[in-house]
């Protein structure tokens, strides 16, 4: 059975009817696609974070000879997002002024 977070933005019953649930778990979109599945769900900082981190990674592995490593470390990286996606999500909405309620 899937678990969500509930973070609302503002109080109220109106607060309530415009509530952002996330999905806590694993999520195979975001192992798939990495740092535009974050784009789709309007996580742009963190899009952006992952884009930045697996450039930096494929940097530092071309210069160190590594190349060949690229793909797997990738995958890793995305693995890793996948893991903590709604995690990120709600980290997301909390700096968009959204707080968790349950």
């Amino acid at each position: 059975m899937a678990r969500y977070t509930v973070h609302v933005k503002g109080e109220g019953p109106e607060a309530l009817a415009r509530a952002q649930f996330v999905r806590d778990g694993f999520s195979w979109p975001a192992l798939a696609f990495g740092a535009l599945w974050f784009l789709v769900k309007g996580a742009w900082i963190s899009a952006l974070l992952l884009f930045s981190l697996q450039l930096a990674i494929s940097l530092l592995l071309q210069a160190l000879g590594l190349a060949m490593l690229i793909p797997f470390v990738s995958l890793l990286v995305n693995f890793l997002a996948g893991l903590e996606s709604g995690a990120i999500l709600g980290w997301e909405l909390g700096m968009k002024g959204h707080r968790l309620v349950a």
